[in-house]
């Protein structure tokens, strides 16, 4: 197709500051400009763009009106019809730098208000810090005095256990003000599954009576993420419904071509509508000794996942809890898991 049966002057075509891909009729790419082929790559002209779009647009679970291109560009794409119904052209606008930018904003904007997340978190981290403090001098008498060996016990589970929250408080504070996106894992579902029981039987959670299932799609995925912070996720989750009064916690995982779903139900008293978004501002909390960071920091996890965090009242009782994530599919050998242990 010629520049003259498009209307667009040949320099113009070359010099447009946006990406331009015309598209004929049939829906094959006749002219890409400068700018698209810094967006897109080379594209041989006669390649239909539906597989060209296939090929290079990645959707992700915040793109609202933006697309994801796989190089991690991020663009707009506009279509204009052209004259006496020759075609198309695909207007492509790189919003890269201004996604950044306000990525940087927000940064900012978390950093600012560090100052009031200290003071908030200031007497809260006072507290189990003082008592393992106390417990400390404790036990370094009984050990001087007494041979008591379950008072030893007792004064050092109790130690570790104010240990454990304090430090668990202080990771949920530094992962707020960092933004928490540094994702250098690459998992199988599978493997996942192997690493979740693995960190249900370490022994912090004892006094739940947790059940984990899966129903995993016949494709074999992969999920880039942060494995230690999506841990840090669950272990949240976890605390938040002992906390809450639940022993009876039921976790499952299950996938789709595009998306994993982390369900979390616990037997607790559970949240109404209200209660379910309060719960997810920073700071806000009807516990005495509570931060209000547990579920804030979850959902801030899983959207540096570029997925998502949902609370929902459950119908029968308790609460629940979803995580959503992206997925990279590698469709190999299909493939299909479906399990049950406790």
């Amino acid at each position: 197709m010629s520049y003259s049966a498009t209307g667009l002057h040949p320099q113009l075509f070359t010099t447009f500051p946006l990406g331009l891909v015309i598209v004929d009729r049939r829906g094959l790419i006749s002219q890409i400009n400068p700018v698209a082929i810094s967006l897109m790559g080379e594209q041989e002209p006669g390649t239909a763009w539906n597989q060209c779009a296939n090929r290079l647009f990645q959707h992700r679970q915040n793109d609202g009106h933006e697309i994801s291109l796989v190089n991690g560009k991020r663009i707009h794409v506009s279509t204009c019809p052209l004259p006496e119904k020759n075609g198309q052209l695909i207007i492509l606008q790189d919003l890269t730098d201004s996604h950044s930018l306000k990525d940087s904003i927000n940064r900012q904007q978390r950093l600012d208000s560090m100052g009031h997340l200290v003071a908030a978190l200031a007497h809260q981290l006072r507290t189990p810090l003082t008592t393992a403090t106390l417990q400390a001098g404790n036990l370094e008498w009984l050990l001087q005095e007494t041979q008591s060996s379950d008072d030893c016990l007792r004064l050092v589970s109790s130690l570790q256990n104010e240990l454990t929250v304090l430090e668990q408080k202080i990771s949920d504070l530094l992962l707020f003000a960092r933004g928490g996106r540094v994702l250098h894992d690459i998992t199988t579902l599978q493997q996942l599954h192997i690493d979740l029981q693995v960190f249900l039987n370490s022994g912090c959670w004892s006094n739940l009576n947790i059940t984990c299932q899966t129903q995993f799609s016949e494709y074999a995925h992969q999920l880039r993420c942060n494995r230690n912070t999506l841990f840090s996720a669950l272990g949240n989750l976890l605390n938040n419904a002992r906390e809450a009064g639940a022993d009876s916690i039921g976790i499952t995982l299950s996938s789709t071509a595009e998306h994993l779903a982390i369900l979390v139900q616990d037997n607790g008293p559970g949240m109404n509508d209200m209660e379910c978004h309060q719960a997810l501002t920073p700071f806000y909390t009807t516990k005495g000794t509570g931060t209000g960071l547990g579920l804030p920091v979850v959902r801030l996890i899983a959207e540096a996942h570029d997925g998502s965090f949902t609370l929902l009242p459950s119908v029968d009782s308790g609460l629940l809890a979803l995580i959503t994530l992206p997925l990279a599919v590698d469709i190999l050998e299909p493939q299909t898991t479906d399990g049950q242990t406790a």
